[in-house]
């Protein structure tokens, strides 16, 4: 079977892979950590920022090593430095040394300076996509194999199947029995499947992937309850037969697609919000929900950092979003982006209404 390509909106197979390697790394340092996304072109802009913003010793520290570390970047000959579009540093100390990882990738990110009590890695997450928990079924009448899993690791699986006989001879009455007979077998085999997925599901599963050559995916889901019902996709051309690597590449596509839809179903209701009074526009007054834990979502402009005069706030809206169990959007739909603009590039989406 032949994979289908990347769109330009994504990144090559071998660089995902390479991004998932250095985040995973990065997950398991808990230090307060210095993280900066640039352009490859804002170099100066960068060293001048992390100049201009004035913190504590020890963060003063880690930050001219960063700076360093860009002049570094900035002079160093890279075959494909033409095809990188945003570089990554994130710096910590331990045992009063400061501790320096980077890497360059070829997706444009949000310019982002933060310090935080670790490393700020969601614009990795946005682009792994398949970090989320997720659950895969591939199912035919017969056999059923549950994945349960996180990125591409298999945290659970289970396979089942069942004996069934695919044909009955005779016909008339005797054919008409073995077909109900037969279909109520399926549906108690379904129904098995269904709780086994329904023990495994969680508020971390973002969605139930559904696979398997036939209809008996689609019969399937009438047997699930309705929360999973709307975690629920079918996913195209996925067999027992199907490489991991496939199943894994094609995850990520349709996790993308569920992203960016999420996004677009976000800004769609707020109008509804707005009359609802849960969107706050000021920053002045985001800071405020934000210190209270208001905030559900801030949405920010992906090219807030060169569009924006009020870089400066918003960089520490996003900092005190990313400490705080705030979620944070970067929107990079042009025309979403056009929208943002109207409001300085930074929008609140409140959990309740706040004055």
């Amino acid at each position: 079977m032949a994979l289908k390509k990347f769109n330009s909106s994504e990144i090559n197979p071998s660089e995902w892979y390479s991004i998932n390697r250095f985040t995973l790394e990065l997950e398991s340092q808990k230090s307060a950590c210095v993280s900066v996304y640039y352009p490859h072109d804002k170099n100066l802009e960068t060293v001048y920022l992390l100049r201009e913003t004035k913190r504590d010793e020890a963060t003063e520290k880690i930050e001219s090593a960063i700076e360093k570390r860009i002049a570094k970047l900035s002079k160093a000959t890279n075959p494909k430095k033409q095809f990188i579009n945003t570089y990554c540093i994130f710096g910590w100390q331990s045992n009063r040394k400061v501790i320096l990882k980077d890497i360059a990738i070829s997706k444009k990110l949000p310019y982002v300076y933060l310090v935080g009590k670790k490393p700020y890695l969601k614009p990795f997450y946005d682009i792994l996509k398949a970090n989320y928990h997720t659950i895969l079924v591939i199912l035919d009448h017969k056999s059923a194999h549950i994945r349960y899993l996180q990125g591409d690791k298999i945290l659970a699986e289970e396979r089942l199947s069942i004996n069934l006989q695919g044909r009955h001879k005779k016909g008339g009455q005797s054919q008409k029995r073995f077909l109900r007979a037969r279909h109520t077998f399926i549906q108690g085999f379904f129904k098995k499947i269904a709780k086994k997925v329904s023990n495994l599901d969680s508020n971390d599963v973002e969605i139930l992937f559904l696979g398997g050559v036939g209809i008996a995916k689609t019969e399937f889901h009438d047997e699930l309850n309705s929360e999973l019902k709307k975690k629920c996709r079918f996913i195209d051309d996925i067999s027992f037969d199907t490489a991991t690597n496939d199943v894994n590449r094609k995850i990520i596509k349709n996790l993308y697609d569920h992203r960016k839809k999420y996004v677009l179903e976000i800004i769609a209701k707020f109008e509804k919000l707005v009359k609802e009074n849960l969107v706050t526009e000021k920053n002045s007054e985001i800071q405020k929900a934000l210190e209270v834990g208001a905030v559900d979502t801030l949405l920010v402009s992906a090219n807030y950092y060169h569009a924006s005069p009020m870089s400066k706030k918003i960089t520490k809206m996003i900092e005190m979003a990313e400490n705080t169990s705030s979620k944070i959007e970067f929107i990079t739909n042009p025309k979403l982006v056009e929208k943002l603009a109207k409001y300085d590039h930074v929008l609140a989406l409140l959990r309740y209404k706040f004055k």
